[in-house]
């Protein structure tokens, strides 16, 4: 469309001004704000909004992270992990001396000990061939043809085993590689083109048996007493869907639904009459769905939100002085090990009204403008300061009861796997397929929080086994 200069030209915008003065200033204003809405979104990165740092492009801001006290290195305490010996090594390979640097012949009966050192290798690559013969017969009384059965699995004149199919499925869902990938590298290491479609059979093969660790892990996530949730956008046949999360220190549940919030709640059932800790980034529908819940707030999200502001002028250093109140109280909680006594938080409530009072001053109310319907319209900075005041105890939530945390970066380190998914594939082809990836990917997550082998784990889905939520953390434990 035509500019408004281009379509009435500079006269026109004269005449304009000389005469309707109103309608001159009311459009003036309107381009201003427009002006510094896309100024405001031209600043955006990742310290100050919620893009990621993918994003960033190559003007990356400063970090806003405080310098650590702490050498580089490992930390006192820390046990370190390298490369030990083991007992009992798959091959000895005996080296021995003829003869002494003074001419002295040796013998066996001469050696006084040995000095070892061991080579960890990897065996050349190769699938092992297993053939199954079914002996033929012919029944004597009725005449019949009878033969055994051939094991369960073994349907068709060649099929891969679970031990090829386990790693199938952990290559493409675990390590994220794509399907033509996946299949170049059995190419490549055993001489055995695979396709597509079998990757992705094996990989609904797993799915399949991991639905009653779907409904385990629904049940047992609903009996904790923290949960960490969150939700970003994904794509599926073209259309945006939703991943949820739902995790702890040792379990971690994805679920995909086309909704976002109460509605999508319900389907998934995690969180239906729940009443325990729930940290979330302030999305409402959260407060709507479970109100009885005690709810804690991400304090990384408000920190940027108040980077964001910070950058306007020096009149909203208030903004500033507010995120470092927050990193000094995770330090304090840090240092103690413990959460505060309410006679400790006296002086820390203090501060914090003194903060945003000055943040009320700095954003005045009588300065929000009228709207021509709904309600009055308010700054980013004038919600912000509303929303700390109203939620304050949330925020502060972490200060005072020892099983929340500070930020809500659990999830969505849980989260950034179904981001790489969709870095790498751009979309899922069919709900069925995002459904079957999210279900495995919650198993595979739940393993490795708890330390368990992921392969032998998947081997055991492909195998009709799984692991149950509740074996994995008790074994952990």
């Amino acid at each position: 469309p035509l500019r408004l200069s281009e379509e009435i030209g500079r006269d026109g915008l004269v005449e304009l001004a000389k005469r309707d003065p109103e309608a001159f200033v009311d459009l003036f204003l309107k381009l201003e704000e427009r002006v510094c809405e896309l100024e405001r979104k031209l600043n955006e990165n990742s310290s100050n909004s919620s893009k990621p740092p993918s994003q960033d492009g190559s003007n990356k801001p400063k970090k806003t992270r405080r310098t650590s006290k702490r050498k580089t290195g490992g930390q006192k305490g820390h046990s370190g992990r390298h490369l030990e010996q083991v007992d009992n090594p798959d091959k000895t390979v005996d080296l021995k001396l003829k003869e002494a640097p003074s001419g002295a012949r040796l013998a066996d009966n001469d050696i006084i000990g040995w000095e070892t050192r061991q080579v960890f290798d990897l065996p050349e690559p190769k699938l092992i061939v297993t053939e199954y013969r079914v002996a033929l017969y012919r029944d004597p009384i009725t005449g019949k043809d009878c033969k055994a059965s051939f094991p369960e699995g073994v349907n068709a004149p060649a099929v891969y085993g679970q031990g090829a199919l386990a790693l199938m499925v952990y290559l493409h869902v675990q390590q994220h590689l794509p399907l033509d990938r996946t299949g170049a590298i059995f190419s490549d290491l055993f001489g055995q083109p695979v396709s597509d479609g079998t990757i992705l059979r094996a990989r609904e093969e797993a799915a399949i048996e991991l639905m009653d660790f779907e409904e385990a892990l629904v049940i047992m996530l609903a009996a904790q007493a923290m949960l960490c949730s969150d939700e970003t956008g994904l794509r599926v046949k073209q259309t945006l869907y939703w991943c949820h999360v739902m995790c702890t220190e040792q379990l971690t549940y994805y679920a995909i639904h086309d909704r976002r919030g109460s509605a999508a709640f319900q389907d998934i059932g995690v969180l239906t009459g729940f009443k325990q800790r729930l940290i979330h980034d302030c999305l409402s529908s959260y407060d709507a769905y479970c109100p009885n819940a005690l709810h804690g707030l991400c304090n990384a999200h408000v920190i940027r939100e108040l980077t964001a502001v910070a950058e306007q002028g020096d009149y909203q250093d208030w903004a500033s002085k507010l995120a470092y109140y927050l990193y000094d109280a995770n330090d304090i909680v840090k240092d103690r090990g413990r959460c505060l006594t309410e006679e400790e938080m006296l002086p820390w409530r203090r501060r914090f009204a003194r903060i945003l009072n000055a943040g009320a001053r700095a954003n005045p109310e009588d300065e929000v403008q009228e709207a021509k319907r709904g309600r009055r319209k308010r700054t980013k900075a004038q919600n912000l300061i509303n929303r700390l005041k109203d939620r304050r105890d949330d925020y502060l939530r972490f200060m005072t009861d020892d099983h929340v945390p500070f930020t809500n970066n659990l999830a969505e380190r849980d989260l950034r796997m179904m981001k790489l998914q969709m870095k790498i594939s751009g979309c899922f082809r069919t709900r069925i397929g995002a459904e079957d990836f999210a279900r495995i990917r919650s198993y595979i997550s739940t393993m490795r929080k708890n330390g368990r082998n992921i392969f032998e784990g998947i081997k055991l889905a492909i195998s009709g086994r799984p692991l149950m939520p509740s074996e994995i953390v008790q074994e952990a434990t």
